[in-house]
């Protein structure tokens, strides 16, 4: 009898694992599952077999480079489109004229194919079905049979009101002449859903045959690492190396060291084990595999020249071909690590989480998520808040969670949510207020609007913490700001990457579940605090308002018009955020927003007010203030701890700083009542300019800045400050950790553009920044 082994699937269950290795090729204790099936003809005497190929066939060619294996000749078939089980087999047997055993390259088995080709003949069967039974049938075809074993019928993977037999179709046949003769020449044809229920219909003798031994599908990650366990245990009649003791299985030599194996264990060729380290039970560990001293491995697979780091924990994983765990590294059961990619160090994987071929989880992250695309980052948040790529880095899933974490660090208090109209902003929005909502917090939703308006209406309600998304083409951003409208300080952060990284969240019960409190009517409320800062009205002038935001340009229109301003005259332009505002008067009189900044800040001096400014903003100013006895206060972004509360007090009540809708109609106001143009009241403010760029960082941006510190002023800041002939520069490292920022202040652009350029270039000569 000749033999066809179909070994063309792809294993899409089994990614990451597949992604670079076909289905039959995946190892067994340190061999191909096909070694096994083609081990199993040889044993029941049959010595022709033809596989068939699609996926990645040169991998399974390359593996048989001479046509035999355990004295079985093997020929190879190609389908150049797919043919379905039955179509694939009727493909590579044009010419039979025996009965044909049909067997899967990617199960695992001991069957008596003999008593099955015995019982076959003496049925005068057309085709016979092996069939397995199961505990649970319900992921399996069931084949229901007379006592005879004639089949009466199938049913597809039932629930357990249908589950009538736990009898299962194990994708093991034997077909006659008759049965080949029924499946049509180079079309697609399947055996389950077409020539057996065609061969019912037509009463054709179809019987099933209860094979003794064992039978694996491996269809799935479980089943992979599970069948493993299963051989090691001697559930499978099958060849394992020499027993060096008592369920220990070793391919090579013993590996040198003072560790300890707990059975069963298998252990491949050239295998490396650091001192201390703890092995199994269960666990296999494949040809050219390193464990680090100290590391625990227990129930996880370890596929070949996998690397695992000192003291790493791992606990039923799979470790592709050529994966490096750092040290001390945690994974946790059901994690998938695929061939070539990396797990940084003190990093974890959550259960049930697949890292690509060739991804990276970095260095003390926490990967939630399986990572395709990308990488796992340590830390969540970065200069412009929580950002990402939507549906990779971001998806609702993540928000979800990070509501939760947002309710958690709020001790379950009031969380402001608000979007930017977008469908993803929306989107990302409901999942964070739903996470919110499941830790136990309040939460405000604020619907559509711009970013500044979100804020006024976040702080006017007293939120303990607001969040507004927005689309930035392929990418969502995620703004936090704290109950002040600012910045979150790094304890609140750090506090939500921990409960972002531990999933250890308090869930309210069923009956403590809230709902958004639906507050989208409070447009009103900002555009009367608007009015209110141009108390004497604005008759008389003309405006007209630029912005790429619509709702923003249609809430300013409608303030000023509402203060009897004109349209025309002066054009007010305002980001898309709503954060920032410039002016261009009739005359040609730019102001920029800094510029504009710089207006405001003199408008507060000269009302006897001192200033909070973040801290990267221009020096300048401090010159300025000094003008009218006035101080500039500066607030970190994101500080460690109570150093800038001065000036986060003062920020509180001056949001102005960070709305530029307040900040332009604070200046209209005061134009008007001061009787001034534009161009007039700017001759006050002192000539600066800023030069920005962001650069990547090849080294410790801690370590960089430590050379600069005698050059730093006394007190903490974001960064160094250095003093420089032309101006002065601000050096802070992003984030991330992976770049450094680099802001030169000088009297004009092209000073502050060679400040700029000048320090970037010292910096890359002595080798700290990677070269463009």
């Amino acid at each position: 009898m000749e033999a066809v082994i179909m070994a063309g699937g792809e294993g899409t269950r089994l990614r990451p694992l597949t992604c670079d290795c076909p289905k039959p090729m995946a190892r067994l204790c340190g061999r191909p599952a096909l070694n096994y099936i083609i081990e199993l003809l040889a044993k029941n005497e049959i010595t022709h077999a033809t596989v068939t190929l699609r996926y990645l066939p040169e991998e399974i060619r390359r593996a048989y480079p001479d046509g035999h294996y355990a004295g079985v000749a093997l020929r190879f078939v190609e389908e150049d489109t797919p043919l379905g089980t039955a179509g694939s087999v009727r493909n590579a047997t044009e010419s039979s004229s025996d009965d044909v055993l049909v067997i899967s390259g990617d199960a695992l088995c001991d069957f008596d194919l003999c008593a099955a080709l015995q019982f076959h003949k003496k049925s005068g069967a057309a085709a016979t079905l092996l069939l397995s039974h199961v505990a649970d049938p319900r992921e399996y075809g069931l084949v229901v049979t007379a006592p005879d074993g004639r089949v009466r019928g199938f049913i597809e993977k039932p629930g357990w009101s249908q589950s009538v037999t736990d009898a299962v179709n194990t994708g093991i046949y034997i077909l006659s002449p008759q049965a080949l003769a029924g499946i049509p020449q180079g079309k697609a044809y399947d055996f389950g859903k077409d020539l057996f229920p065609q061969m019912l219909r037509e009463d054709m003798p179809l019987y099933g045959f209860d094979a003794d031994g064992y039978w694996c599908d491996i269809g799935d990650i479980g089943a992979y690492i599970q069948s493993q366990f299963d051989l090691l245990d001697g559930k499978v009649s099958a060849y394992l190396p020499n027993q060096a003791e008592n369920g220990v299985y070793v391919k090579g030599a013993m590996p040198a060291g003072r560790y300890t194996l707990r059975a069963p264990v298998f252990l491949g060729a050239n295998v490396s084990i650091g001192e201390d380290a703890v092995i199994g039970p269960y666990t296999v560990v494949d040809d050219g595999c390193t464990i680090g001293t100290r590391a625990t491995v227990r129930q996880t697979v370890l596929l070949p020249d996998a690397y695992v780091g000192a003291r790493c924990e791992l606990r039923g994983v799979l470790v592709c071909a050529g994966a490096s765990l750092g040290a001390r590294a945690r994974l946790f059961e059901g994690a998938v690590v695929g061939a070539n990619a990396v797990v940084g160090r003190d990093a974890s994987v959550a259960p049930g989480v697949r890292v690509w071929p060739g991804k990276r989880v970095e260095d003390g992250a926490h990967a939630a998520q399986n990572i395709k695309s990308g990488a796992a980052r340590r830390g969540v948040f970065d200069d412009d808040g929580v950002t990402g790529e939507v549906g990779i880095d971001l998806t609702p899933e993540f928000c979800a969670r990070l509501g939760a974490a947002a309710g958690e660090v709020t001790a379950h208090g009031l969380v402001a949510v608000g979007d930017d109209g977008s469908n993803v902003g929306k989107t990302m929005k409901q999942a964070l207020a739903a996470g919110a909502l499941s830790s136990g917090a309040r939460v405000l939703d604020f619907g559509s609007a711009f970013e500044a308006q979100f804020v006024f209406c976040s702080t006017f309600c007293g939120a303990d913490l607001g969040v507004f998304a927005r689309a930035a083409g392929a990418r969502v951003v995620l703004r936090l700001f704290d109950g002040e409208g600012l910045p979150l300080c790094r304890k609140w952060e750090r506090d939500m990457e921990a409960h972002l990284s531990t999933g250890e969240i308090a869930r309210c019960l069923p009956g403590e579940y809230g709902i958004p409190e639906q507050l989208a009517g409070m447009s009103v409320l900002y555009e009367r605090a608007l009015s209110r800062l141009a108390p004497e009205g604005l008759s008389g002038m003309s405006v007209t308002v630029r912005s790429a935001n619509r709702q923003a340009k249609q809430r300013l229109t409608q303030v000023l018009d509402g203060l009897s301003c004109a349209p025309g005259g002066l054009r007010l332009h305002l980001t898309a955020s709503g954060g920032e505002a410039s002016f261009f008067d009739e005359e040609g009189t730019y102001l920029s927003p800094l510029h504009t900044l710089a207006l405001g800040c003199m408008i507060a001096f000269e009302q006897g007010e001192d200033v909070a400014l973040p801290y990267e903003a221009p020096r300048a100013l401090d010159m300025l203030a000094e003008q009218y006895g006035r101080r500039v206060l500066r607030y970190l972004s994101c500080p460690a701890d109570a150093a800038d509360k001065e000036a986060r007090l003062l920020a509180a009540r001056q949001p102005w700083v960070r709305d530029g809708l307040q900040n332009g109609v604070r200046i209209l106001g005061y134009l008007q009542s001061n009787g001034l143009r534009l161009r007039d009241a700017v001759r006050s403010l002192p000539a600066f300019a800023v030069s920005v760029r962001s650069v990547s960082l090849a080294g410790n941006p801690g370590e960089l800045l430590r050379a600069f510190a005698g050059e730093m002023p006394a007190g903490v800041g974001e960064g160094v400050l250095l003093e420089r002939q032309h101006g002065k520069v601000l050096l802070s490292p992003l984030k991330r950790g992976k770049g450094l920022r680099i802001l030169a202040e000088a009297a004009d652009m092209e000073a502050a553009d060679e400040l700029c350029f000048t320090l970037q270039k010292e910096l890359q000569n002595g080798g700290s920044l990677d070269k463009p």
